[in-house]
Protein backbone atom coordinates (compact mmCIF):
# COMPACT_ATOMS: atom_id res chain seq x y z
CA UNK A 1 0.00 0.00 0.00
CA UNK A 2 1.63 3.31 -0.90
CA UNK A 3 2.27 5.54 1.87
CA UNK A 4 -0.26 8.51 0.83
CA UNK A 5 -2.76 6.07 0.83
CA UNK A 6 -2.14 4.31 3.92
CA UNK A 7 -2.08 7.93 5.78
CA UNK A 8 -5.46 8.62 4.07
CA UNK A 9 -7.59 5.54 4.81
CA UNK A 10 -6.35 6.12 8.67
CA UNK A 11 -7.52 9.63 8.51
CA UNK A 12 -10.99 8.60 6.79
CA UNK A 13 -10.53 6.08 10.32
CA UNK A 14 -9.72 8.95 12.54
CA UNK A 15 -12.15 10.55 10.97
CA UNK A 16 -15.58 8.58 11.64
CA UNK A 17 -14.76 8.17 15.59
CA UNK A 18 -17.48 9.84 17.72
CA UNK A 19 -15.17 11.56 20.18
CA UNK A 20 -16.12 11.91 23.77
CA UNK A 21 -15.20 13.88 26.64
CA UNK A 22 -11.73 13.12 28.09
CA UNK A 23 -12.10 11.08 31.49
CA UNK A 24 -10.50 11.61 34.68
CA UNK A 25 -9.82 8.12 34.51
CA UNK A 26 -8.83 6.58 31.45
CA UNK A 27 -9.49 2.85 30.56
CA UNK A 28 -9.48 0.44 27.79
CA UNK A 29 -13.10 -1.68 27.45
CA UNK A 30 -12.03 -4.79 25.19
CA UNK A 31 -14.65 -7.81 24.36
CA UNK A 32 -13.93 -11.30 23.51
CA UNK A 33 -16.37 -13.28 21.24
CA UNK A 34 -17.06 -14.99 18.14
CA UNK A 35 -18.54 -13.62 15.18
CA UNK A 36 -22.16 -12.95 15.50
CA UNK A 37 -22.07 -13.31 19.77
CA UNK A 38 -22.92 -9.33 19.96
CA UNK A 39 -19.74 -7.35 20.39
CA UNK A 40 -20.83 -4.45 18.60
CA UNK A 41 -24.40 -4.14 20.01
CA UNK A 42 -21.92 -4.23 23.41
CA UNK A 43 -19.33 -2.05 22.78
CA UNK A 44 -21.71 0.62 20.96
CA UNK A 45 -24.09 1.00 24.37
CA UNK A 46 -21.09 0.98 26.40
CA UNK A 47 -19.52 3.68 24.74
CA UNK A 48 -22.27 5.94 24.62
CA UNK A 49 -23.34 5.43 28.36
CA UNK A 50 -19.24 5.48 29.55
CA UNK A 51 -17.87 8.22 26.91
CA UNK A 52 -15.65 6.12 25.57
CA UNK A 53 -14.87 6.25 21.79
CA UNK A 54 -15.87 3.03 20.04
CA UNK A 55 -13.25 1.83 17.40
CA UNK A 56 -14.35 -0.45 14.89
CA UNK A 57 -12.33 -3.43 13.40
CA UNK A 58 -15.13 -4.21 11.08
CA UNK A 59 -15.47 0.02 10.06
CA UNK A 60 -11.81 -0.17 9.41
CA UNK A 61 -12.02 -2.85 7.46
CA UNK A 62 -14.93 -1.78 5.09
CA UNK A 63 -12.45 1.28 4.43
CA UNK A 64 -9.23 -0.64 3.54
CA UNK A 65 -12.11 -2.74 1.01
CA UNK A 66 -13.41 0.68 -0.36
CA UNK A 67 -9.68 1.60 -1.23
CA UNK A 68 -9.34 -1.86 -3.01
CA UNK A 69 -7.08 -3.03 0.26
CA UNK A 70 -6.45 -5.83 1.60
CA UNK A 71 -6.49 -5.75 5.62
CA UNK A 72 -2.57 -6.56 5.92
CA UNK A 73 -2.69 -2.98 7.37
CA UNK A 74 -5.31 -3.14 9.46
CA UNK A 75 -3.77 -4.49 13.09
CA UNK A 76 -0.77 -1.59 12.34
CA UNK A 77 -3.98 1.42 11.47
CA UNK A 78 -5.71 0.07 14.22
CA UNK A 79 -3.27 0.09 16.77
CA UNK A 80 -1.40 3.91 15.82
CA UNK A 81 -5.24 4.79 16.28
CA UNK A 82 -5.40 3.36 19.52
CA UNK A 83 -2.21 4.57 20.86
CA UNK A 84 -3.04 8.26 19.60
CA UNK A 85 -5.95 8.17 21.20
CA UNK A 86 -5.00 7.21 24.22
CA UNK A 87 -2.07 9.26 24.44
CA UNK A 88 -4.72 12.24 23.60
CA UNK A 89 -5.89 11.35 27.17
CA UNK A 90 -9.50 9.55 25.66
CA UNK A 91 -10.53 6.09 26.90
CA UNK A 92 -11.49 3.46 24.43
CA UNK A 93 -14.17 0.84 23.56
CA UNK A 94 -12.45 -1.74 21.11
CA UNK A 95 -15.19 -3.05 18.94
CA UNK A 96 -13.22 -6.29 17.91
CA UNK A 97 -12.17 -9.73 19.12
CA UNK A 98 -9.43 -8.98 21.74
CA UNK A 99 -9.38 -13.30 21.86
CA UNK A 100 -6.08 -13.61 20.58
CA UNK A 101 -2.93 -13.82 21.74
CA UNK A 102 -1.49 -10.75 19.24
CA UNK A 103 -4.45 -9.10 20.28
CA UNK A 104 -3.56 -9.59 24.33
CA UNK A 105 -0.46 -8.68 24.00
CA UNK A 106 -0.41 -5.51 21.99
CA UNK A 107 -3.30 -4.29 24.15
CA UNK A 108 -1.28 -4.93 27.63
CA UNK A 109 1.91 -3.18 25.89
CA UNK A 110 -0.29 -0.29 25.05
CA UNK A 111 -1.87 -0.16 28.23
CA UNK A 112 1.72 -0.11 29.97
CA UNK A 113 2.85 2.40 28.04
CA UNK A 114 -0.51 4.83 28.94
CA UNK A 115 -0.66 3.32 32.33
CA UNK A 116 -4.56 2.69 31.75
CA UNK A 117 -6.36 -0.44 32.80
CA UNK A 118 -7.90 -3.01 30.66
CA UNK A 119 -11.20 -4.53 31.69
CA UNK A 120 -11.99 -7.40 29.38
CA UNK A 121 -14.90 -8.36 28.75
CA UNK A 122 -16.49 -11.81 27.58
CA UNK A 123 -19.53 -11.68 25.21
CA UNK A 124 -21.60 -15.08 24.29
CA UNK A 125 -24.62 -16.59 23.15
CA UNK A 126 -25.90 -19.85 22.60
CA UNK A 127 -24.70 -21.54 19.52
CA UNK A 128 -27.62 -21.39 17.63
CA UNK A 129 -28.57 -17.89 18.77
CA UNK A 130 -25.21 -16.73 17.12
CA UNK A 131 -26.50 -18.71 13.90
CA UNK A 132 -29.97 -17.59 13.41
CA UNK A 133 -28.28 -13.97 14.50
CA UNK A 134 -25.57 -14.48 11.71
CA UNK A 135 -28.29 -16.06 9.23
CA UNK A 136 -30.62 -13.34 9.64
CA UNK A 137 -28.52 -10.42 9.01
CA UNK A 138 -29.25 -7.70 6.47
CA UNK A 139 -26.46 -5.37 5.03
CA UNK A 140 -23.98 -6.32 6.90
CA UNK A 141 -21.01 -4.33 6.61
CA UNK A 142 -18.29 -7.13 5.14
CA UNK A 143 -20.68 -9.89 3.04
CA UNK A 144 -23.74 -10.03 1.79
CA UNK A 145 -23.28 -13.95 2.01
CA UNK A 146 -24.20 -15.27 5.69
CA UNK A 147 -23.05 -18.34 5.16
CA UNK A 148 -19.64 -17.27 4.37
CA UNK A 149 -19.99 -15.57 8.07
CA UNK A 150 -21.35 -18.57 9.32
CA UNK A 151 -17.71 -20.05 8.26
CA UNK A 152 -15.48 -17.56 9.55
CA UNK A 153 -17.67 -18.56 12.56
CA UNK A 154 -16.55 -21.55 12.74
CA UNK A 155 -13.03 -21.02 11.70
CA UNK A 156 -13.05 -18.77 14.41
CA UNK A 157 -14.13 -21.58 17.23
CA UNK A 158 -11.67 -23.50 16.38
CA UNK A 159 -8.54 -21.83 16.18
CA UNK A 160 -10.08 -20.69 19.48
CA UNK A 161 -10.21 -24.01 20.62
CA UNK A 162 -6.48 -24.47 18.97
CA UNK A 163 -5.03 -21.74 20.64
CA UNK A 164 -6.64 -20.71 24.02
CA UNK A 165 -6.03 -17.02 25.64
CA UNK A 166 -5.92 -16.77 28.98
CA UNK A 167 -7.93 -13.99 29.89
CA UNK A 168 -8.79 -12.57 33.40
CA UNK A 169 -12.55 -11.36 32.57
CA UNK A 170 -13.64 -8.35 34.31
CA UNK A 171 -17.76 -8.75 33.16
CA UNK A 172 -19.63 -11.28 31.05
CA UNK A 173 -22.30 -10.48 28.79
CA UNK A 174 -24.80 -12.98 27.45
CA UNK A 175 -26.58 -11.32 24.98
CA UNK A 176 -29.30 -14.03 23.81
CA UNK A 177 -30.84 -12.84 27.61
CA UNK A 178 -33.79 -10.46 28.16
CA UNK A 179 -31.99 -8.75 30.78
CA UNK A 180 -29.14 -7.58 28.69
CA UNK A 181 -29.09 -4.23 28.55
CA UNK A 182 -29.44 -4.21 32.76
CA UNK A 183 -26.24 -6.71 32.49
CA UNK A 184 -24.58 -4.05 30.59
CA UNK A 185 -26.02 -1.35 32.74
CA UNK A 186 -24.34 -3.24 35.45
CA UNK A 187 -21.07 -4.01 33.94
CA UNK A 188 -20.53 -0.22 33.30
CA UNK A 189 -21.03 1.16 36.64
CA UNK A 190 -18.70 -2.18 38.26
CA UNK A 191 -15.86 -0.43 35.40
CA UNK A 192 -16.60 3.02 36.93
CA UNK A 193 -16.77 2.26 40.59
CA UNK A 194 -13.41 0.49 40.00
CA UNK A 195 -11.69 3.15 38.42
CA UNK A 196 -13.58 5.65 40.71
CA UNK A 197 -10.98 3.54 43.87
CA UNK A 198 -7.75 3.70 41.92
Amino acid sequence: MLPELRAQIKQEFIDSLLLSEKPSSQCIVIPVGFIGSGKTTVMQYLAEKMSLIRLSNDELRVMLLKHGQDFSELKAIAKEVLDEHLQKGYSIAIDGNGGTQATKAFIEELARKHKVPVFWVRIHAPEEVILEHIRGRKNALLTNDNEVMVRNYYAQKEESLKNPVEISFFGDIDTSKDDVVAQMDGLASAIKETLSKA
